[in-house]
């Protein structure tokens, strides 16, 4: 990218925002401009943004519209890069609004739709003939009650970072937990499936796999979790990425994705678990081994060709990974993990102000 490019992250309040432009600022010609409907948010803080403007909380559709309509023109803004579920389903649903005016990449909606709910997900893969646990709608658990091989999983349909899950060992405890599950909130019953964690970040356009990588697990906060580790080796396997690229063919995929797969053991072979379409926690890892993915989603964006980047098949762990292994070190645990090469402690350097201010607002809280 040559010459300079204005960059808008419409969803600075969200989570991913912040390794989003860290990613970014790895290139000097970017200028990225953020949107946030909070005020104290890590993204504000960072020394690579251009700007930061807060907008309403609450907005009927067609105000929104409105408001980066006006931002894009205000700012000239090349690319328009949401980073996470609701914008990006927001730019999909409204893309003609926006088409004339500026550069995206985004699913089509019904694509979106179909991916972001693990129900539908589990019937799109099994209409495919793509490799999934077996899933079953709660709604008619007393029909497929005697079906069901424990342990199984309880599963929000839309849930993010393993919230909501609950591990259920028998149909006693099944029943009893299931009744307290808010009517209005969708759960799925899955099976669980004996074996390790496996990841697979995307950058698609058509259906066609532009980059990725993949990555195990090999460092959690707590073992016994369903939230994503914090640490990840860099690897690769034929077996998924052909499994990733026949379910991005088939959903016609455009933009990014997080495929969560799980290895079954039992059957020496990997099943897709869940597809979050949005930037991911592990994203700084993937750009440390050199695949940049918010960069080459912008070059994406603006029509421009690349090459599919290589990466190295090296860890990576976050800070608070690389806590966890000192202190394994120095209690002389004998599952110690060693320190890796690649971490989040160098762009917490470069770019201090969001953890430090960050880190101050959660204490100010606590005492108010």
């Amino acid at each position: 990218m040559k010459r300079e490019t204005n960059v808008l992250i419409p969803d600075g309040e969200k989570a991913p925002a912040l390794d989003v432009i860290r990613c970014l600022s790895s290139n000097a010609n970017i200028n990225i401009h953020v949107l946030s409907s909070e005020k104290w948010v890590a993204s504000r803080f960072s020394r690579h943004i251009s700007s930061f403007t807060i907008i309403p909380k609450e907005l009927e559709d067609q105000d929104l519209i409105e408001i980066l309509k006006q931002n894009i023109r205000n700012k000239k803004i090349d690319v328009l890069l949401p980073v996470f579920i609701q914008k990006i389903k927001f730019i999909s649903r409204y893309k003609e609004s926006f088409q004339p005016l500026t550069n995206f990449v985004v699913p089509n909606l019904e694509d979106f739709i179909t991916a972001n709910n693990k129900w539908k997900l589990n019937n799109f893969l099994e209409e495919n003939n793509i490799k999934k646990p077996i899933t079953y709608d709660i709604d008619r658990l007393n029909e497929v009650k005697d079906n069901l091989i424990f342990p199984v999983l309880l599963k929000p349909v839309y849930g993010v970072g393993g919230e909501g899950i609950i591990k259920v060992e028998n149909i006693k405890e099944l029943i009893a937990k299931s009744k307290y599950i808010d009517p209005n909130d969708k759960y799925v019953i899955q099976n669980y499936i004996h074996g390790y964690d496996i990841d697979m970040s995307v950058l698609c356009e058509n259906g066609k796999i532009l980059a990725f990588t993949i990555q195990k697990g090999i460092l959690k906060r707590n073992v016994d979790s369903f939230e994503a580790p914090i640490g990840i080796q860099f690897l690769y396997e034929d077996k998924i990425f052909n499994t990733i690229q026949k379910t991005m063919t088939a959903l016609d995929w455009s933009g990014v994705a997080h495929i969560d797969l799980r290895y079954d053991s039992n059957e020496n072979d990997f099943k897709i678990i869940e597809i979050n379409p949005r930037y991911w926690g592990s994203l700084e890892g993937s750009e440390k081994v050199g695949v940049n993915f918010p960069y080459l989603h912008c070059l994406t964006s603006l029509g421009i060709e690349y090459p599919q980047p290589d990466y190295q098949y090296e860890s990576y762990v976050k800070k608070s990974g690389q806590l966890k292994i000192l202190k394994s070190k120095i209690t002389l645990q004998k599952d110690s993990y060693d320190f890796t090469k690649y971490t989040s402690f160098i762009a917490n350097v470069i770019d201090p102000l969001p953890k430090i201010l960050m880190t101050v607002l959660s204490i100010f809280k606590v005492i108010k």
